[in-house]
């Protein structure tokens, strides 16, 4: 099985930044997802 990293952020090059946290329990297979977008 793939281990993801505790905190991972992306930012794309048109404004939008994609966080990914995993859960901190390490039996659980859950991350969290939250997607920002830029405002003009």
């Amino acid at each position: 099985m793939a281990r993801w990293p505790a905190y991972e952020k992306v930012i794309d090059p048109d404004g939008v930044t994609t966080e990914y946290v995993r859960c901190p329990d390490p039996t659980s297979n859950l991350v969290a997802k939250s997607v920002r977008t830029r405002l003009a």
